[in-house]
């Protein structure tokens, strides 16, 4: 029998989320009320076109300081998640709901892992690594809480109000020949600058997170275009 879109997708969380914790529970159904670690979701009304050929997959991650029980029906999950002092994370496509429900079916992986940090991180993982989901698309008390914030520059800065950036004065470039412009070619030469003039991570800084996030193949990609633009 061959596989579909779906034994695949499920076969990545289970491989995922193995060294996190352990499956509980799957099963076809909705997904139990719990909080999207995603805050950009794609829009219900695209649902159909988002889920043509295999249910759309949701995977809920239960935490507890003190412990649970592991539930053994869809229901027993959604009574667990309903309960004081019971964490229920939830990473989806597009927000469950009975709009979706008239046109999509869903699959449901439960993962028990006790430490709130590690299912969060788990999470989060999951979406950037093999979902292909960008780190700005997470709620970001989300990522603060599974410690991301620390370890990877700039993912939980705010953007500045859309007021500010129009009025923010333009930073002249240096003219040639000057000590600002000789500081910053030497900087570049030697590899101490990390940081372009407008504060953005330099080239060499993305081409290190994509590997690190993403894999080396991606990276090698991203490396080709920063060269082809003549950036390094």
């Amino acid at each position: 029998m061959s596989r579909g879109p779906l034994d695949k997708d499920v076969g990545d969380v289970r491989r995922h989320f193995r060294r996190w914790g352990e499956v509980w529970l799957e099963y076809r159904g909705p997904p139990p009320n719990g909080r999207y670690v995603l805050k950009k979701m794609h829009p219900v009304e695209a649902a159909e076109s988002y889920c043509r050929g295999a249910p759309l997959l949701y995977v809920v991650t239960v935490s507890s300081a003190d412990g649970v029980e592991r539930p053994k029906t869809p229901e027993e999950l959604a009574d667990l998640c309903a309960s004081p002092g019971v964490s229920c994370y939830i990473f989806g496509d597009v927000v469950w709901g009975p709009e979706a429900a008239s046109v999509c079916t869903s699959y449901v992986v439960a993962v028990g892992i006790n430490s709130l940090k590690d299912a969060l991180r788990a999470l989060v993982e999951f979406g950037v690594q093999i979902r292909r989901r960008s780190w700005v698309e997470f709620d970001r008390s989300v990522l603060e809480l599974a410690g991301l914030c620390d370890e990877v520059p700039g993912i939980c800065d705010p953007p500045p109000p859309p007021e500010d950036r129009r009025n923010a004065p333009q930073k002249a470039s240096p003219a040639p020949g000057s000590d600002a412009a000789s500081s910053i070619s030497t900087a570049s030469a030697t590899g101490e600058a990390d940081l372009r003039q407008d504060g953005a991570p330099a080239a060499s800084e993305c081409v290190k997170l994509v590997a690190r996030c993403l894999g080396e193949e991606l990276a090698s990609r991203l490396r080709s275009c920063y060269a082809l633009a003549g950036e390094t």
